[in-house]
């Protein structure tokens, strides 16, 4: 699976969320009962979000059976860790190493 550079455009995702929370937490709520006007900062996000080439790879790439099939094996992995358990750092060091060479994160960013 190759994938393009997940981490920018996850990166930039990211950002754009964050401001827009940023942006729409000092604004004030509608009453009850009428429906929220969308700013055009956050529909222009939405926009620059859904027609970003690497965004709709990683999702073309995230549909797929396999991804969904990896996904629920590294979910079923995590929940069977066992408790009380002696050996919790063997995993988190094994969770550690797949986040840094499978998934491409910097040692930094975990």
């Amino acid at each position: 699976m190759k994938r393009p550079d997940q981490r920018s455009a996850f990166s930039r995702a990211a950002a754009i969320v964050v401001l827009t929370v940023v942006t729409l937490d000092g604004q004030e709520k509608p009453p009850a009962g009428i429906p929220a006007k969308i700013p055009a900062t956050v529909v222009s996000a939405a926009e620059k979000i859904a027609n970003d080439p690497q965004i709709a790879a990683l999702l073309k790439d995230q549909s797929t059976d396999a991804a969904a099939k990896a996904r629920w094996n590294n979910f079923l992995e995590l929940v069977r860790i066992p408790s009380p358990s002696r050996e919790e750092h063997l995993k988190a060091a094994e969770i550690h190493r797949r986040l840094v060479t499978d998934w491409g994160f910097s040692q930094a960013e975990v």
